[in-house]
C-alpha cells in the first residue's frame, strides 16, 4: 500500500515538473510545447545549397493546408459580416428616410 501511494506520489512530481517547464516556456512568450508551432515546427527542416527552401514534412504539410482552410473560413465569414452590417445600415437609412417623410 505505502509503495503504491508512493509510485503514485512520484508520478504527480513528475507531472508537475512537465507543467513548470510549460510555464517557463510560456513566461518567455513561447508556445508551452515545442511540437505545436513556431519556427521549429513550421520552418522547412532543410534546403539546398543554394537557399531554396526544401520540402515540407508530412506534419508541415498537414499544418499549411489547415491554415489555408482556416483563413478561407475567415474571409468566408467576413464577407458575411460585411453584408450583415451594408444590410442594417440600408435598413436604418430606409428608416430615417421613411421617418422624415411621415412629418
Amino acid at each position: 500500500m505505502i509503495n503504491l501511494v508512493i509510485t503514485r506520489g512520484l508520478k504527480r512530481l513528475g507531472y508537475g515538473r512537465f507543467l513548470g517547464a510549460g510555464r517557463l516556456r510560456r513566461r518567455k512568450g513561447l508556445p508551452a510545447s515545442t511540437t505545436v508551432s513556431g519556427p521549429l515546427a513550421d520552418d522547412h527542416d532543410w534546403s539546398y545549397p543554394d537557399g531554396t527552401p526544401g520540402t515540407l514534412n508530412r506534419a508541415q504539410s498537414i499544418r499549411y493546408l489547415r491554415d489555408q482552410e482556416f483563413g478561407r473560413t475567415i474571409v468566408k465569414y467576413s464577407k458575411q459580416f460585411e453584408a450583415i452590417a451594408a444590410m442594417r445600415e440600408k435598413k436604418a437609412h430606409e428608416a430615417e428616410s421613411n421617418g422624415d417623410k411621415k412629418h
